[in-house]
């Protein structure tokens, strides 16, 4: 009765109807990292803050990252994150948990299959933010397209402090039901670029938790470029921060790996022999309109995705404006060698992924699976500032890589005559050869599954390089390297390993999370308290990770041990604990049978609080299941 009356004061407080006008999410929507679907006009007691953006836009995504990190202290707030489902090309629930934890969303995420129930003005395809609040399901303000962060938030504010809203939201979130940001372990989480380093190993970026990995041919990983937080630090390995590297080369002349920081907008290098990281480019501004060149000095460089070096000539691929630069390294300057069409056949944004460039020809992919072709054909000039002297350099055109049309690519490679290719749509490997296509792997398994030809199983490849007669190919929604040799398709899977050294480092944050038992009764006296693990399909390491520490010894005397794989036992009186509360904290590692190569570190602050009341069993057992991405 208490929480009838309650809901009858909300109403007389936001209004006891919803206008016609409401905004409603269609009922075949699918709604993620919540515990139940979320309607617009139900909400009456937060502002909020509904995002509807594509997924495959650099420009939206950088913006949602934006308003995300500001509204972490705005608790009136509610963010709800929409995409639009793609009837052609259906995804599957995985595919949504893994762009939940890639884009480290910590609020509900809706995917719909239209907005029809939405009024005016309707989604258009780039990032709309809707506020909600009084009446609810009725649209406050509407922003739409780039640049509008500024806005929003200073609307968010201006709404929370008016009059009419003042002192009536309440200050509580919706708790997300998938792990995201917070934590990063030393194993390599939803890559996105990779390139060749020296002695046949390899350069791979992890954008998820803002770090560069350095790989040996077996897997091992040697080294990792970048702390597990967003932001923008140049220094030591490990000091260094990035925010969302994409695309990463190595140029062996200088010593240096160079790195696209797509959400700084910078363009980074480290050097490997003195372990340092420094900004070559870019002043962490966006481009404002299309540019030909900069001219150094730490100008704009706006949304850089991918590099690629060729006889030492270093091309930046912007998903700013669609274009190609020729970059200088010592100045900073750039200048444009290729622009690309910046709409589909059907009018549509798109935006370049992976770049690739040998000689006088390049490859790009595209976000809507496109695949073009640059051919350098064009001398152009231009006039050194200092030496005053004319330089060549070559100007490409785009056109559509003949045979492609009907693949939805990720990334190419040139091989030899021959382009080898991904697809993250279908999860198979392509040959394209005189404008014909030919299936190498994949294809009808998604998933993971080692083995020859069409019977292996990928999940979501994104970019491969080439060494010798291998492709070596990066298996984004797997976590994991896999291995196609050209000469007789077979497949095999390099793991990911690393050291102990890299397990516990500075740059390491191990996936955490908290779990609390209210209310716990238990007898009088020393009791003896049972926490139980349930891994559902995981299953324990056993790599002697198993940590269990009582957070403040002040608290109280505790015994504790393992017994077996998934249960500790405590031995406490409650007395001896600050309000009877008892916290322990265990670190341990898990993986998935189907991917035994893939370990997920897992770190657990168990809290209970114990009652107690004579006559109740002095041994409780205590049960939780660890929050792991299913599988």
């Amino acid at each position: 009765m208490k929480q009838l009356w309650s809901f009858i004061v909300l109403l007389f407080i936001f209004g006891n109807g919803v206008s016609q006008t409401a905004d409603k999410i269609s009922k075949g929507s699918v709604w993620f990292n919540s515990a139940y679907p979320i309607n617009l006009e139900n909400i009456n007691d937060k502002l909020v803050v509904f995002m509807i953006w594509d997924e495959n836009d650099p420009v939206a995504l950088e913006q949602v990252h934006q308003i995300m990190t500001a509204s972490k202290n705005l608790f009136q707030t509610q963010l709800i994150s929409a995409v639009l489902a793609d009837a052609s090309h259906p995804k599957t629930r995985r595919t949504y948990y893994s762009l939940i934890q890639r884009e480290n969303l910590e609020h509900p995420l809706v995917v719909c299959p239209d907005f029809n129930d939405f009024a005016t003005p309707k989604f258009n395809g780039s990032l709309q933010v809707r506020l909600y609040g009084k009446p609810a399901g009725v649209v406050l303000k509407s922003f739409e397209g780039k640049g509008i962060v500024k806005d929003v938030l200073a609307s968010i504010q201006q709404i929370c402090n008016s009059p009419e809203m003042a002192g009536k939201f309440r200050y509580w979130q919706m708790k997300d039901s998938v792990e995201t940001h917070y934590w990063a372990d030393a194993n390599i989480e939803f890559p996105s670029h990779i390139s060749t380093y020296s002695n046949n190993g390899f350069i791979i970026t992890e954008p998820s938790h803002h770090r560069v990995h350095i790989i040996n041919g077996s897997g091992k990983i040697q080294a990792i470029i970048g702390a597990p937080q967003p932001g923008f630090a140049d220094g030591s390995l490990i000091s260094a921060q990035f925010n969302c590297p994409k695309g990463a080369a190595y140029e062996p002349e200088q010593n240096l790996i160079y790195i696209a920081d797509c959400f700084n907008h910078r363009i980074r290098a480290v050097d490997v022999a003195s372990q340092l990281v420094f900004t070559i480019a870019g002043n962490g501004n966006d481009f404002s309109e299309t540019v030909e060149n900069t001219n150094g000095g730490y100008e704009a460089m706006g949304l850089p995705v991918d590099i690629a070096i060729d006889n030492n000539k270093i091309f930046v691929l912007s998903a700013s404006n669609n274009q190609v630069f020729l970059l200088d390294p010592i100045s900073g300057a750039s200048r444009e060698v290729a622009r690309l069409p910046l709409t589909n056949p059907m009018n549509k944004r798109i935006y370049p992924e992976q770049l690739e460039i040998q000689g006088k020809m390049g490859l790009v992919t595209m976000s809507d699976g496109s695949a073009l072709q640059i051919n350098f054909t064009e001398t152009r000039k231009y006039k050194d500032a200092v030496t005053q002297k004319e330089i060549e350099y070559d100007y490409g055109f785009s056109s559509i890589v003949p045979g492609s049309q009907n693949i939805q690519w990720s990334a190419l490679t040139l091989f030899g005559k021959k382009i080898i290719g991904t697809s993250k749509t279908n999860s198979s490997i392509w040959e394209i050869k005189k404008g014909k296509t030919k299936l190498l792997a994949g294809g009808s398994i998604i998933g993971w599954k080692d083995g020859k030809g069409t019977d292996t199983g990928f999940d979501s490849p994104v970019d491969l390089v080439l060494q010798d007669q291998f492709a070596y190919i990066l298996d984004r929604d797997n976590e994991s390297l896999r291995s196609l040799n050209l000469k007789n398709g077979r497949v095999t899977t390099v793991p990911f390993v690393s050291s102990d050294a890299l397990a516990f480092g500075g740059n390491i944050v191990p996936q955490g999370e908290n779990i609390v038992f209210e209310d716990v009764a238990v007898g009088e006296g020393p009791v003896e308290v049972t926490f139980q693990l349930d891994l559902g399909e995981y299953e324990f390491r056993n790599d002697g990770v198993n940590i269990v520490m009582l957070i403040d010894d002040a608290m109280g005397v505790m015994e504790s041990e393992i017994i077996t794989d998934g249960i500790m036992k405590a031995k406490v009186n409650p007395k001896d604990l600050t309000y009877g509360t008892l916290q322990l904290e265990m670190t341990f590692s898990v993986s998935h049978p189907s991917r035994p190569t893939v370990v997920l570190r897992k770190q657990c602050m168990v809290t209970a609080m114990l009652t107690v009341i004579p006559g109740e069993p002095t041994n409780p057992t205590l049960t939780w299941k660890p929050h792991i991405l299913p599988f």
